[in-house]
């Protein structure tokens, strides 16, 4: 059974979504030039749906995963509309939130049994309301054939894609794969 070698994270990438070229998506976002809500230009790959990587949705969130499969099943929930600050977020927003958070968490209990969540507002790299829904394990876990070993240290693990879309189809159908 293989095992997934994780790579030291670069410098200030921590936190950053990675698109499969290796992009992050705020460099993306900034070639594409995406328009919010408003009308005016941001510099902002959230605001845009991720659909290869969506698992789930609802009014207001979208769930995705994260290729930095550093912790198995890491996700993030991107608010649909654009907003830099999570004050801004109205009831109903906050509420839809909540809701999706347990639903993921829910599904990923099912699939993967991890022994604790760590949840985190960063918006270090992408300047949009994100939270980031980090499963973790005190031992390893198996999946598609790959081991998975969760520790303290800043890594970064790519899955092959393969394997990247395994994981993304496990969790939509877990959770009944409404995503939009």
């Amino acid at each position: 059974m293989p095992k997934t070698e994780p790579r030291p994270l670069r410098s200030g990438a921590l936190h950053t979504l990675l698109t499969k070229e290796g992009q992050t998506l705020s460099q993306m976002a900034v070639r594409q030039g995406y328009r919010s809500e408003r009308g005016h230009t941001v510099q902002c790959a959230l605001c845009q749906p991720l659909e290869a990587d969506g698992v789930c949705s609802n009014d207001h969130w979208r769930v995705v995963v994260n290729y930095n499969q550093n912790k198995l099943g890491k996700c993030m929930a991107c608010l649909k509309r654009h907003e830099e600050d999570i004050c801004n977020l109205s009831d109903e927003e906050v509420r839809d939130l909540w809701a999706i958070i347990r639903r993921l968490k829910a599904a990923l209990m099912s699939r993967f049994r991890p022994d604790h969540f760590n949840y985190a507002f960063l918006m270090n790299q992408d300047a949009h309301v994100h939270l980031h829904i980090i499963p973790r394990y005190r031992g390893i876990r198996t999946f598609a054939g790959t081991e998975f070993q969760d520790n303290d240290a800043i890594t970064e693990l790519r899955l092959p894609e393969h394997i990247g879309r395994q994981l993304v189809a496990v969790l939509r159908e877990t959770l009944g794969g409404n995503f939009g």
